[in-house]
C-alpha cells in the first residue's frame, strides 16, 4: 500500500543532514510493516516535482508550493499522480491542513492527521490572534476525522475543542542514523578540545527567540569559570548572542558551533554533563531523547514535549527557571543512564507508533473497499 506523508511546514527548522528527520524514522518503521512510503515536502522555487530516493520503497518529493510564512499550500492532485492510497497530514496549526484533507475526501482516500500543535506561537499578538481565529477551520475539519497528537497536552487541548476522536502517538528516534561511538566520554572530551576539568553545558537549537538561547549564556554567566558552554544553532537572534558572548566574564569557557551534521553532534551528547533546553513552548524535543540516548543529563523547562517525555528526577530534570537548573546543576545530581536510554528505547520509537497508525489504516482502507464494492 502506498502511504503518502503530507508536509505542510516550511519553516527553517528540520534542516535536512542537521536534525533526526521524524517523517524519514515514521518511513522507515512504516515500510518494515509493508507500506511504500512518499514524503511530499514542500518545495520553495521549483516549476515541477523533484524526486529524491531515501532508500528501497521510501521517497521523498519536493512539490511546489505556494508559501505563507511557515504555511504552504500545493496542487493535491500530485497525490493522485503518485496513486496515493492513503494519506497522513503533518497538519498542526497549518492553514491549508483543510483543504488537503477535503481533497482526500472527495477522492475516497483515507486520510489521517498528525498533529504537534494546535495554537500559534507567534510572538505578534495580532498575527497570532488571526492565526487562532483562522485555525477555527481545522478544528471543524479534525472533528470530523481522525487525530493522532505527539503528546498528551495536545490531547488535551483538542479534548477542549470538543475533537474527540483524537489518540496519542509519540515522535520516535530514529536510532538507525544514531553513529555507534566506542570511544570513552573523556577520550571524546579530549579529541573535542573540551576542558576535562569543566563541567560541560550543551546548549542545541534554533538561535531565535522561542529557543532563549541568551538564557543558556545567563546561566552560565552565573555557574562560573569551572563550567564549559558549548552552543550549537544558528538563527535571528546570531548577532545578539555574538555580543552576548565577548561582554561574559566567561567567554573564553563558551564555544560557539554555527551548525554540524546530526551524526557529528552525538558525540557532544556524549562528552558533555548537561543538556540545557529552555523553550517553554516546546512541541516535542527530539534533540532531547538523542541527548538521553546517549545519557547526557537534560534540564528543561515544562512544556508539552519535555513534559511528556522526561520523568521527573528519573530520567532528566523538568524546571520554571535558570535558577532552578542552577540548583540542580550545583547539587551533583547523578542519573542511571541505563535507566535513561531505556526510557527513550521503550516508550519513544516509531514502531510503536507505526503499529498504532497501520491499525487504523487497515481498518478504514477495509471499510473503504467495502464501500467501494457496494457491501
Amino acid at each position: 500500500m502506498k502511504l503518502g506523508i503530507v508536509e505542510l511546514y516550511c519553516g527553517s527548522s528540520g534542516k535536512k543532514g542537521f536534525y533526526n528527520s521524524q517523517e524519514i524514522g515514521l518511513a522507515k518503521a512504516m515500510k518494515k510493516l509493508g507500506y511504500d512510503v512518499y514524503i511530499f515536502y514542500p518545495g520553495r522555487d521549483i516549476s515541477r516535482p523533484k524526486e529524491e530516493p531515501v532508500e528501497k520503497q521510501i521517497q521523498i518529493i519536493y512539490t511546489p508550493a505556494k508559501v505563507f510564512g511557515v504555511h504552504s499550500k500545493y496542487d493535491w492532485n500530485i497525490l493522485l499522480e503518485y496513486q496515493i492510497e492513503i494519506v497522513q497530514v503533518g497538519s498542526d496549526n497549518q492553514l491549508f491542513a483543510p483543504d488537503v484533507i477535503h481533497f482526500c475526501a472527495r477522492n475516497r482516500i483515507p486520510v489521517y492527521c498528525y498533529i504537534g500543535t494546535t495554537a500559534s506561537d507567534s510572538k505578534n499578538k495580532v498575527k497570532r490572534n488571526l492565526l487562532n481565529v483562522l485555525y477555527q477551520r481545522n478544528i471543524r475539519c479534525y472533528k470530523r476525522h481522525k487525530c493522532f497528537v505527539k503528546t498528551p497536552s495536545v490531547k488535551t487541548q483538542m479534548a477542549r475543542q470538543g475533537i474527540r476522536n483524537v489518540e496519542i502517538a509519540p515522535v520516535g528516534l530514529d536510532l538507525d542514523i544514531i553513529p555507534s561511538i566506542h570511544k570513552t566520554k573523556e577520550k571524546l572530551r579530549m579529541e573535542l578540545k573540551i576542558p576535562e576539568n569543566k563541567a560541560a553545558l550543551l546548549f542545541v537549537g534554533r538561535m531565535d527567540g522561542y529557543k532563549r538561547p541568551l538564557d543558556a549564556i545567563e546561566l552560565m554567566n552565573s555557574l562560573g569559570e569551572d563550567f564549559y558552554l558549548i552552543m550549537v544553532g544558528t538563527g535571528n537572534l546570531n548577532r545578539q548572542v555574538e555580543e552576548k558572548i565577548r561582554s561574559s566574564p566567561y567567554k573564553d569557557n563558551i564555544r560557539r558551533i554555527s551548525q554540524m551534521p546530526n551524526y557529528e553532534i552525538h558525540q557532544y551528547y556524549l562528552a558533555s554533563d548537561f543538556f540545557l533546553n529552555f523553550n517553554s513552548d516546546e512541541i516535542f524535543g527530539m534533540s532531547i531523547l538523542e541527548a538521553m540516548y546517549q545519557g547526557c543529563t537534560v534540564l528543561a523547562c515544562h512544556a508539552p514535549g519535555p513534559d511528556s517525555i522526561i520523568e521527573n528526577g528519573i530520567s532528566g530534570y523538568l524546571v520554571d527557571t535558570g535558577a532552578d537548573m542552577k540548583r540542580i546543576i550545583l547539587s551533583g545530581v547523578k542519573l542511571d543512564k541505563n535507566n535513561v536510554r531505556r526510557r527513550v528505547t521503550e516508550k519513544f520509537s516509531w514502531e510503536q507508533t507505526a503499529w498504532k497508525f497501520d491499525g487504523w489504516i487497515k481498518q478504514n482502507s477495509y471499510s473503504s473497499r467495502k464501500a467501494d464494492k457496494g457491501e
